[in-house]
């Protein structure tokens, strides 16, 4: 017997407030939602699930708002309340948001999920996690074998093939991802793989996981809506799991993989971008940031900044730039050569 709620007992004011929506058209929401939730191979029962279940449901229909499915989904209780970002902190740190978001048409964050164990195993068990925010969404987890960069490599190059290969990647600062050993200003194979690529590749602040919000989100999303959700047996038993979940997440975001990418530059110029916070110096009272171990100094106005350091590999240079008014203004130019024992690979 399939449940709704008491759909002609609204006042006036609300029937007049969506008049351009029909009670049909709440009812029809109301069952996808519904339907989403009891479906045990969905994982999504929300505004965007909704609206690409609808669309395929009534390819005829009125077209139906988001903004609509989470007003309709709130007024019987049955949505979920996000969680608010910290927008204004970020701001007023000057985080370099349109800066990064400038350097490519496409940005994919990439980051490992934290260890998990099961039931009568006692090796852990790694994910790698794939959030491509723009032009199109999609998020997408993988069981990997450790969390190395030979294994990060490999995956990444799945989803490449499998979805799209993107023109900026955003990274965390682990060793996988940028640990270069003993000496300074050593890049290590990831890194050398996106250049590969021509794919640019952008670290994160140290210490700062909010500065991955797309992909941080959905490692949230992966412990609440699978992992803690079943309890599970064996590799092949998450294995399979994992897939539908990874398809339900898809549906979701309405992912569809295009048929000719943005158009890359014709002439690829190998960078390596490290987003900062600018901390002060002991004894000298100076600002600084840590660049693959070396220490970058800088006006002691910018402590407590965020800064983005572009390094141009081919001229052996380093810029520093601030953000402010959504314009960024260099502020410090200096040498910074690339280490001999990796430099031919890089070109």
């Amino acid at each position: 017997m399939q449940w709704f709620p008491n759909l002609g007992t609204r006042t006036r004011a609300q029937r007049g407030k969506n008049r351009s929506y029909s009670l049909r058209d709440e009812q029809r929401i109301l069952k996808i939602h519904q339907e989403l939730d009891a479906d045990p191979l969905q994982y999504f029962s929300g505004a965007w699930a909704i609206l690409q279940r609808y669309q395929k449901l009534y390819p005829n229909a009125k077209p139906v708002s988001l903004r609509f499915i989470g007003r309709t989904l709130a007024k019987y209780g049955l949505s979920v309340k996000p969680k608010v970002r910290r927008t204004g902190l970020s701001r007023y740190l000057h985080y370099p948001e349109m800066t990064i978001n400038s350097l490519g048409k496409s940005l994919l964050e990439i980051d490992f999920i934290g260890k998990k164990f099961i039931t009568g195993r006692t090796e852990p068990v790694n994910f790698i996690a794939f959030s491509l925010r723009f032009p199109r969404k999609l998020t997408h987890f993988q069981r990997i074998e450790s969390e190395t960069a030979d294994e990060a490599i490999k995956h990444c190059q799945n989803f490449f093939r499998r979805f799209e290969k993107p023109q900026v990647v955003k990274l965390d600062n682990g060793f996988a991802f940028a640990g270069s050993g003993p000496w300074p200003r050593v890049l290590n194979s990831m890194v050398l793989f996106l250049l590969k690529q021509k794919i640019i590749p952008v670290f994160t602040a140290l210490r700062k996981p909010w500065n991955q919000a797309s992909v941080e989100g959905a490692n949230s999303i992966f412990s609440r809506k699978f992992w803690n959700r079943f309890e599970f047996k064996n590799l092949n038993n998450i294995d399979v799991r994992l897939g539908h979940f990874n398809d339900s997440y898809e549906r979701s975001t309405g992912y569809q993989k295009p048929k000719r990418l943005e158009g890359r530059p014709k002439r690829f110029v190998p960078k390596v971008y490290f987003i900062r916070k600018v901390y002060e110096q002991t004894g000298t009272k100076r600002g600084y940031i840590d660049i693959l171990k070396e220490q970058i100094l800088l006006p002691k106005t910018y402590i407590n900044m965020f800064v983005l350091a572009e390094w141009r590999l081919k001229s052996d240079k380093l810029f520093v730039f601030f953000e402010h008014n959504k314009k960024a203004t260099k502020i410090r130019t200096l040498p910074f050569a690339l280490n001999p024992v990796v430099k031919n690979k890089v070109y």
